[in-house]
């Protein structure tokens, strides 16, 4: 091994450690004991267009890479973990994509968000419009 790839993967480990060392129990949670609802689309189309193939995995890097470093969602997963994973886990991603998209059915944990208001410096807080 080369000392700058040594040198990419330290830099790798550091930042994966950075995002994984205040929650490591997120990373694995147990299977669930029933299976996960999903909510089903119903595609108005049957043609084919361009916009309803599947995805390419140019497709899913260009996605992820401009994305900045932001808070995990609810399952912990930040946009630093997905852009550090290798090859074959990014294979599996965009299966992942590509089938809910063909089968149109999507985990209903993906409609929940973590909203957190922040007020503006200055406004009053128990001004609703603040």
């Amino acid at each position: 091994m080369s000392s700058s790839s040594a040198s990419e993967e330290d830099a790798l480990e550091y930042n994966m450690s950075e995002d994984l060392e205040d929650s490591p129990a997120v990373i694995s949670p147990p299977p669930p004991s029933k299976p996960e609802k999903a909510s089903k689309y119903k595609n108005r189309t049957r043609r084919h267009f361009p916009y309803n193939s599947d995805f390419q995995m140019f497709e899913l890097k260009r996605a992820l890479s401009p994305t900045r470093s932001t808070c995990p969602g609810p399952d912990g997963i930040t946009y630093n973990m997905l852009r550090h994973l290798d090859g074959s886990s990014l294979l599996h991603l965009l299966r992942l994509f590509n089938r809910m998209w063909s089968e149109q059915l999507f985990p209903t944990k993906w409609h929940e968000a973590i909203v957190i208001p922040i007020l503006k410096p200055g406004k009053d807080p128990k001004e609703s419009t603040n």
